[in-house]
């Protein structure tokens, strides 16, 4: 394990690891989530291969999708059975591995011997330490971004869904032997997402705080997407690794529709309290909304707004729209202080 990058569900970790795979020197699994479990059974000893790759195979996504399957797509393997049959081959000529070696030869098979590799489970960020542990060198890169925006994405996704439904906050826990069919996805509210996002993302802080010097960095999401090109020589410095490529003519495949999300959050405004935004405004990264205020601290400007008594809902919503945009562009503060009345006014109408 050379370099991990790590993050909540949801923060750009795919879109990183996708940025740094374009150079041929550098191969990064997609995500594996086994490591913790390989830890938990066998530590640091060297165990009958079968022992260590059954742990592999029994590890899964929410889908039930195997993880070879989803680290096939990026190695000379377009058929499970003969990745999994060259994989088995070479370990039972090394007989008895431990999880550095398993990973080394699952490597080697995958992506034909790379000079430098990594992996992007982004709940590896729970096991830095223990991932140091297993490799002295590693090197971890945390994505990080807004925490509004993540919590939108993840009330969205299945996986995340289901995790927060049971009580956890990483996919590891329930990534073995279907341990997560055992529970059932509820209705949640944003306040859930925001919460799992705040919990996972003290969590690796404090983990951060144990890891070698000069071996951890956070990167912000919303910075890989203005200027991914400082962004790389942040991390060339960083791991002393070949991250530019040569021959990607300056297209790292980035979507610029995702550059301004901030339309697709505001509607969420209206139900966050004075706890979500304070977990919000954490230092983590960027917050699009970090001089937004809850209408629960601004009910006496309720009659402030009193001249848009007359109209419609969709005025309304459209004004509402309109003095988020000009707060988030740094034009008028004064009026940003009113809009969560807006806000409240327009929710009273809908």
């Amino acid at each position: 394990m050379k370099l991990c990058i790590v993050g909540t569900s949801r923060s750009g970790t795919t879109l990183l690891r996708s940025i740094l795979h374009k150079n041929p020197s550098i191969s990064f699994f997609n995500e594996t989530h086994w490591i913790p479990k390989m830890y938990e059974f066998f530590g640091m000893q060297s165990v009958d291969w079968n022992d260590m790759f059954n742990v592999a195979m029994k590890t899964t996504w929410d889908t039930g999708k195997d993880l070879f399957t989803v680290n096939m797509q990026y190695s000379k393997y377009e058929d499970l059975s003969i990745l999994l049959k060259d994989f088995k081959s070479e370990l039972k000529s090394c007989n008895k591995v431990d999880i550095p070696l398993f990973s080394k030869v699952l490597t080697d098979v995958l992506f034909d011997n790379p000079t430098h590799w990594g992996d992007k489970t982004p709940d590896y960020g729970f096991y830095m330490g223990l991932i140091q542990q297993i490799w002295p060198s590693c090197k971890f890169i945390h994505v990080t971004r807004d925490g509004l925006a993540v919590a939108k994405s993840m009330s969205k996704h299945p996986g995340c869904q289901l995790m927060i439904s049971a009580g956890y906050h990483n996919w590891c826990s329930l990534s073995y032997d279907h341990l997560y069919k055992k529970y059932k996805i509820n209705p949640l509210q944003i306040k859930s997402f925001i919460d799992s996002w705040y919990i996972r993302m003290n969590r690796i802080r404090d983990e951060s705080s144990r890891l070698k010097k000069h071996t951890y960095l956070e990167i912000q999401y919303e910075n890989i997407l203005k200027n991914v090109e400082e962004t790389i020589r942040q991390i060339e410095d960083f791991t002393d690794l070949p991250i530019a490529s040569t021959n990607n003519n300056g297209d790292y495949g980035i979507n610029t529709n995702k550059r301004t999300p901030v339309n697709d959050l505001i509607s969420e405004l209206p139900f966050l309290s004075r706890n979500m935004l304070r977990e919000l405004n954490q230092g983590f990264g960027e917050c699009y909304f970090h001089n937004y205020m809850s209408y629960q601290e601004l009910l006496e400007d309720y009659n402030n707004i009193s001249k848009y008594q007359e109209l419609s809902s969709s005025e309304i919503k459209e004004k509402c729209v309109n003095i988020l945009a000009s707060n988030i562009k740094g034009i008028d503060n004064e009026i940003f202080n009113h809009t969560t009345s807006i806000l409240k006014l327009l929710n009273k109408y809908n």
